[in-house]
């Protein structure tokens, strides 16, 4: 019965862990994302001929 008991207790936490590191695992990979997303805008407006860097142009978006 103890066993019984342990087993279910260590699935539980098995269970909340493994939801929980897979919520911080897609919280990095965006948060990597956005954070690459940035610098490759600010290279871009930076490496761009005109002052003026047109968001659009950057996206491919018309």
């Amino acid at each position: 019965m103890i066993n019984f008991k342990n087993r279910i207790l260590k699935n539980q936490i098995y269970k909340r862990f493994s939801s929980f590191v897979l919520m911080k695992k897609i919280n990095f990979l965006t948060t990597l994302m956005v954070y690459i997303f940035i610098i490759v805008f600010l290279k871009e407006s930076i490496e761009s001929e005109n002052s003026y860097f047109n968001f659009y142009d950057f996206c491919r978006m018309e």
